[in-house]
């Protein structure tokens, strides 16, 4: 596994093999807080720019185990619920049933030219909101919208440990934390 940059793509191994294998999506949750799919990229009316809805990340569902031992620590990540694998709580929906896929924001909400918040290419996310604001201002959408979640970056913790074989993340990506 390498990581790309601004500047330079990386070929990886994890981005062809489930669960980190995903897939970009146009669309938006419906009133029962069930997500709706526009449209997949590569089809002829995706859009990155919002005009066939908003840009959300569409990742399957896996399950984790912790390994321990004297001198290491592994996760072990699986497709399959196997004995001692764990189901990453964010795929387990309110009603207690249990998604086999997950949306997340493919971007950092923005506003649209309403005063909306989107996840679009190319729009101002440098917004200033105190973490309650935010959350109002993506309830606004339903009900059903919130902002990441421990349970979000628990997905991207468990998926990032196996694919780089580290829980140092500035050993693998290091972006400003290095400037003289």
């Amino acid at each position: 596994a390498s990581a790309g940059t601004d500047l330079v793509d990386a070929y990886n191994d994890f981005d062809y093999i489930m669960p980190w294998k995903c897939r970009r999506v146009n669309g938006a949750l419906d009133e029962n807080g069930d997500f709706d799919v526009v449209a997949i990229e590569g089809e002829p009316y995706f859009s990155l720019d919002g005009t066939n809805g908003n840009v959300f990340v569409e990742r399957p569902k896996f399950y984790y185990k912790y390994v321990f031992a004297d001198d290491y620590f592994e996760v072990w990540i699986c497709t399959e619920q196997l004995e001692g694998y764990h189901l990453p709580k964010r795929f387990v929906k309110s009603d207690g049933t249990v998604a086999d896929v997950i949306y997340k924001a493919c971007y950092k909400m923005g506003l649209d030219g309403s005063g909306n918040p989107t996840s679009v290419s190319g729009k101002n996310t440098m917004l200033t909101y105190t973490l309650g604001q935010g959350l109002t201002k993506a309830r606004t959408l339903s009900d059903y919208y919130c902002l990441e979640t421990t349970y979000d970056r628990q997905i991207e913790e468990l998926l990032f440990m196996v694919e780089y074989a580290t829980r140092d993340t500035r050993s693998v990506m290091s972006g400003a934390s290095n400037l003289a």
